[in-house]
């Protein structure tokens, strides 16, 4: 069965995917991924008049501090291309990764996974984006007037 007909949207920015939004009158949905949604479209349970995709907008996909709950209480997640992943490792480290291929498995070979990662080396700290390297010399003040 295919989906009943809908309007497709990639807006570029948050502001325009919040203005497309409140235009729908809330019949319109976001996605970012959107597997199980476009399958309830295809078996026609969900028949959103339009679809947003935030995909295209920059920066939803970076990950900069690791959550303090919503961790899988089982340990399994889905892994999709494109998405970024916290892990909270067993000596209170953290890190993340995005997914940038994955391999189905064949015949005699096992499915992969290929990700780019960083890890944060200190223990316990959240903080898991890049910081510029700091230039030699005086450090400036921490706020202004400091």
């Amino acid at each position: 069965m295919q989906p009943a007909a809908f309007d497709y949207h990639a807006p570029a920015s948050l502001a325009d995917a919040a203005a497309l939004l409140a235009q729908s009158n809330g019949d319109a949905r976001i996605v970012a991924g959107g597997q199980s949604l476009l399958a309830a479209m295809n078996l026609r349970v969900a028949r959103p008049s339009a679809l947003i995709d935030l995909r295209a907008i920059p920066g939803l996909d970076a990950i900069d501090i690791a959550p303090t709950q919503g961790w899988s209480p089982t340990g399994a997640v889905e892994l999709l291309v494109g998405h970024c992943y916290v892990v909270w490792t067993r000596d209170d480290h953290y890190a993340k990764f995005r997914v940038t291929q994955i391999t189905p498995p064949g015949p005699s070979t096992p499915a992969r996974v290929q990700f780019d990662w960083a890890y944060q080396v200190d223990p316990g700290n959240v903080e898991l984006r890049n910081r510029p390297v700091r230039p030699k010399g005086p450090r400036a003040p921490a706020w202004p007037g400091a």
